[in-house]
């Protein structure tokens, strides 16, 4: 009798640590998804790279930034004026999670999901959009200049005009 209250004793302090770490861990789930969601959502593509994961930042931020000079600014002030919050957190494994997110502009409410991934250990979202082929070229990393944006027509004048030069020399 002693050694099944026991068992129990010790299955409950299991349970109650486990629900204490899965409440830490959604914490800082919708800590990382708002950081996420606020920075983007304000135009802060350098601020949300800190919640990104690599492949967000290379594809999915880079892709923002650089796309940015084209976009209306009365969609930057609506964005600013957005208000949102985190609904729910699902832990799915140890490493997997979505945050499921209300957002609220002058022109929508809606309900949205971000996936969420650890990344060395850190909780980061993950979201990678497909970029249609013809736009493709504002993923290429190697095309941007040194503030991190697409060149001007004056700056890919010049890098044409040096890569025949160098084509030329060999």
């Amino acid at each position: 009798m002693d050694k099944q209250i026991k068992h129990i004793c010790i299955l409950a302090l299991l349970l109650i640590a486990t629900a204490c770490s899965n409440k830490k861990e959604k914490k800082e789930i919708e800590r990382v998804a708002m950081g996420y969601i606020e920075s983007t959502s304000h135009f802060e593509f350098k601020k949300a790279e800190q919640y990104a994961t690599t492949q967000t930042i290379n594809v999915t931020l880079k892709y923002l930034q650089a796309i940015m000079p084209r976009v209306d600014s009365s969609n930057i002030e609506n964005g600013r004026q957005a208000t949102f919050y985190v609904k729910n957190v699902q832990l799915l494994t140890d490493t997997t999670a979505f945050a499921i997110y209300h957002k609220e502009t002058i022109h929508k409410t809606y309900d949205d999901t971000l996936h969420l991934l650890k990344e060395n250990n850190e909780w980061k979202v993950n979201l990678v959009i497909e970029i249609p082929p013809m736009l493709a070229i504002f993923a290429d990393s190697t095309l941007w200049n040194s503030e991190g944006h697409l060149p001007d027509k004056e700056e890919m004048r010049r890098m044409k005009t040096n890569q025949k030069e160098s084509q030329q020399k060999n």
